[in-house]
Formats: structure tokens, sequence, C-alpha cells
């Protein structure tokens, strides 16, 4: 007899024990429907943002259209499963009075459920919050540039290449491409990059004195320099150091260096023209904080990087200008006048056009990826 009511009380305990894990499933379903959709909101609103013209990018804007079906379906199912197991709970027995003998007689077990089910509600919002971040951060327009302009190839590519300092340059274009682009009416600013070089595992891109000045990022920020550090002098062997690369590879101002060729650091592939650092960057939290900036002449006269012509070395003299038609550049950023001028440049350099790509607008691409993946 005795042996029955246990097997009774243990029979309840368990039906009781999978309606409490019932209920707990049905509220967390509950809850899981507001947060996915409000997250789903902030995700698209990002993007509209960014794809908005810049003279619009307010908040009230742009109004995210999500389809608000899926938080719906569970809200309703989350409400459903909850209100069925607590029936079935008062139904077995008075709810708080299960609860009260499950948390004094299964005191370890239930704490371990709390940690676990706390754990893992934190676990999907540190997913959740991670991609917001990681998603701002490869479109939020930090560069303060609208479009690159490159080598034919993949926007992509050239994206990540020129205004993220990842992965390889997909070619170089004339020098004379980024002069016309520069005399273009549709174009505000257009700032020169030459890849190629490393220092210590930093990349080393050689650009104008007028990138110090046109480079923005945040709320409208400008770049500065650190104590009594100054932009280098295009005509010569000068660097001006993002903040970790110069912490990292151990540059301040005063600095002496050699640059190295590729992207990755070899000792053998040393260039001999010796670079003085100006003035270190302040931190940006931005790529450029990872890249070593010179001026483009002295990326064209470094030992190593003289132009060639069918083949052969162009002599390059001290104090002579190196002829245009010489030159070559990796990448153009750009400052447009109006979203307009970026739509025209789009159809002439990617539809009708074969040489060149323009990648435009800068977020729409890096948010392309994401919806990818």
């Amino acid at each position: 007899m005795n042996a029955d009511i246990e097997n009774q009380r243990r029979k309840a305990a368990i039906v009781r024990r999978i309606w409490l894990t019932v209920l707990v499933l049905g509220t967390l379903t509950l809850l899981a429907g507001p947060v996915s959709y409000l997250v789903s909101y902030q995700i698209e609103k990002s993007r509209l943002l960014e794809e908005a013209p810049r003279e619009n990018r307010e908040p009230v804007s742009v109004q995210p259209k999500i389809d608000p079906e899926p938080m719906y379906w569970m809200l309703g199912t989350g409400g459903g499963i909850m209100i069925v197991s607590a029936i079935a709970l008062a139904l077995i027995g008075g709810i708080i009075l299960i609860l009260r003998r499950s948390l004094r007689q299964h005191a370890l077990s239930t704490l371990i459920t709390v940690i676990s089910v706390s754990l893992a509600c934190g676990l999907l919002m540190a997913v959740f919050s991670i991609k917001q971040q990681t998603h701002n951060a490869f479109t939020s327009g930090a560069t303060g540039f609208d479009a690159v302009l490159g080598a034919r190839g993949s926007q992509l590519q050239l994206v990540l290449n020129s205004v993220f300092h990842l992965e390889t340059s997909p070619g170089n274009i004339p020098y004379t491409s980024y002069l016309a682009i520069k005399r273009d009416g549709r174009v505000r600013t257009a700032i020169p990059y030459a890849v190629g070089d490393n220092y210590k595992g930093f990349r080393v891109v050689g650009t104008t004195e007028e990138f110090y000045t046109a480079y923005g990022y945040g709320d409208g920020k400008k770049l500065e320099l650190e104590g009594e550090g100054r932009m280098f002098r295009e005509d010569y062997a000068e660097a001006i150091v993002g903040s970790m690369a110069a912490r990292k590879a151990n540059l301040t101002r005063g600095s002496t260096f050699n640059t190295f060729h590729g992207l990755t650091y070899d000792e053998k592939a040393a260039h001999t023209t010796e670079f003085v650092v100006t003035g270190v960057l302040k931190p940006t939290g931005t790529p450029i904080d990872r890249v070593i900036w010179i001026p483009l002449e002295g990326y064209y006269r470094m030992a190593g990087h003289e132009p060639r012509v069918n083949g052969r070395i162009v002599e390059i003299k001290p104090g002579v200008p190196i002829p245009d038609q010489f030159k070559e550049v990796s990448a153009v950023m750009l400052k447009l006048r109006s979203p307009g001028a970026g739509a025209s440049l789009n159809v002439e350099m990617n539809q009708q056009g074969t040489i060149r790509t323009l990648a435009w607008p800068i977020g729409k691409v890096m948010a392309d990826l994401f919806f990818k993946i």
C-alpha cells in the first residue's frame, strides 16, 4: 500500500515538473516575440538610415517596416502554452503549493534550472547585442566618405581593403583616373590611397595631406594629433601613425622606421627608404587606428616602388616631378555633392564602364553582406 502511494506521488511529481517546464518554455516564447521584433526593427532602422540621403538622416525620417506576424505568432503560442500549463498545474494541485514544495524538496535542482535558464537568456541577448554592434561597426559610415573608386572587381573587397584595411587590394587604377574624378562636378572631395606595404603587420597607406582634414568619424569628429605632432609634408619621407599602430609597434613622434613590402611582415622584404614619424593620431575607435600614413609622393619614390613601363623601371630623379602617366593609385575615397551624384556615377562606372568599380554607398555594400549571412 505504501509502495503504491509512493509511486503515485512520484508520478504526480514528474507530471508537475513536466508542466512547470512547459510553463517556463511558454514564458520564454512569450518574451522572445517582442525581443526579436525590437532587434529586427533596430537592424532595419540602421540600414535605412545608412541608405537615406545624408541630409535626411534623422531618426524620425525613417520608419522600418517589419512584418509583425512572427511576433504575434510567438505571443499567441507562448501565451497559449502558459495558460494551458497554468490550468494543468492548478488542476493537479495549487500552483503556489507545488512551487513551494518543489523549491523545498528540490532546492539544488531548482537553483541549477534557474541559473541555466538565466544563462540561456543572457547568451541569447548577448548574441543579438554582438550582432547589432558588429552590424553598426561595419555599416555606420564612420569614414565620412560616401563611395570608393577602384579597379574592376568586387565592391565588397574594395570596401574591406580601402575602408577597413582588411583583405588584399583588387588592383590599381591610373593616377589620371584619380585626377579625372577629382575634377568631376559631382564630387566634393577625392582622396587617393596607395597600398601594398606594412610595418610589423600594420598597413602602410600612401595618401595626400587633404586626408587629415577630410576624414571624419562619429558625429562629425575630425582627426587630431597628440601633443606637438604635425601632419606629414608631401615632399618628405615622413609619416603619421594611428594610435594602436603606434602603441603596438612602439612608434612615437621622432621615431624612424623602414616599411616592408607586402601585407604580412617579412624581415627580408624591407625597403631602404627611412621614414620619420611626425605625429601620432589620437584614438578614434575606427580602422585608421591600425594604419600608418605616408605621403603619396613618398610612396612612389620609395625604393622598390619605381614605376614601370613595358616591364622597365622608369628612372626617378630627386626633385624632378614624376609624370602622372607613370603613377597609379589603389583606391580613391569620395565625398559626393548629392545622392543623385552617387546614382549617376554608379551607372557610369558599374553599368556602362568596364575598367573601374564604384562601391556606393559604402554602408549598403556592408549591409548587403550582413543580410546574406
